[in-house]
This record gives structure tokens, C-alpha cells and sequence, in this order.
């Protein structure tokens, strides 16, 4: 993968798994979202190197096709931790906060949730910056369906 070249005035967003994320070095003027699965440990960030940083935990559950609310929830019924509005609104409030920043976002494997919020913060006008072959074709359509709604709702 070739590194993109920014200018120092670019936000950019790029998303990693827990082990990538654990060995990274923040950039200058980036926020950190960490998306973990309910119940796991906290990556082995250095905290100091992420004053600003949003931790979710919530399932990568999702679906290509599109599904009912009682789908959802279905899952839940089954002790999984669906993605939520809630999530969304966290998310949502996060990134209107460090809006002139760069994001970057990561998950377990790094390929479909944190994929989701970059597919995401692509449309609001983020640089993209490609950490993996896969790019953003895995995200998780329901947390980009519900950031989407997030953002339409607060007036981004």
C-alpha cells in the first residue's frame, strides 16, 4: 500500500484492527474511536497518545440485505450487543466535536465496523487513508445506515 501524502491542514480517517491500533503512533491532530466487542479487554493503546478518544463496545452484527427492527433484534434476544442509534449518537457527537481533526477509528479486525464510520466520514468530506486491500467494501451497513440517519439529524 503506497502512504498518502497530506498536507499538514488535511483531516483525514483510517481505520485499524485492535493489534494495528496497539502499535500505532497517533498523528498530529487525530481523535481515536475504539470499537471493541462487549466484554473485551482495552487494546494496549498509550493513553497519553489519545487525549481525545470515544470506547464503544457493541457486536459486528449486520447484514447485507436489508432488515427489520425485529431482526435486530432478534440478536439481542441472544445476548448480543447490537449496533445502536445510541452508538450512532455517540459517534455523531464525537466527530462534530473533533471535527477539524483527523479520525481514526478501529475495531477487532479492523474491516467492518470501524470500515463503517470511515464510509461515513468519507461522505462528510474526510481524506481517506487506505490501511488494507479490503478498503471500506466490508463495512457494516447497519452502523452506516444508522450514522447516516445520526448525521441527517443533526444537520451533518
Amino acid at each position: 500500500m503506497g502512504e498518502m501524502v497530506l498536507s499538514p491542514e488535511s483531516k483525514f480517517c483510517a481505520h485499524y484492527s485492535r493489534i494495528e491500533i496497539e502499535q500505532l503512533r497517533a498523528p498530529t491532530r487525530a481523535a481515536l474511536i475504539s470499537i471493541r466487542d462487549p466484554g473485551s479487554s482495552r487494546p494496549a493503546y498509550q493513553l497519553e497518545q489519545w487525549p481525545e478518544l470515544l470506547e464503544l463496545q457493541f457486536h459486528d452484527i449486520n447484514s447485507q440485505e436489508p432488515r427489520d427492527e425485529a431482526w435486530w433484534q432478534s440478536w439481542a434476544k441472544e445476548g448480543y450487543i447490537v449496533p445502536c442509534r445510541e452508538n450512532a449518537a455517540s459517534i455523531c457527537h464525537f466527530v462534530r466535536r473533533h471535527w477539524a481533526k483527523s479520525i481514526i477509528v478501529h475495531c477487532e479486525m479492523g474491516l467492518s465496523r470501524s470500515a463503517a464510520v470511515c464510509e461515513v466520514l468519507v461522505g462528510l468530506g474526510w481524506a481517506y487513508q487506505s490501511t488494507r486491500t479490503e478498503g471500506r467494501r466490508m463495512a457494516n451497513r447497519r452502523l452506516v445506515h444508522l450514522l447516516q440517519q445520526e448525521f441527517a439529524l443533526t444537520g451533518r
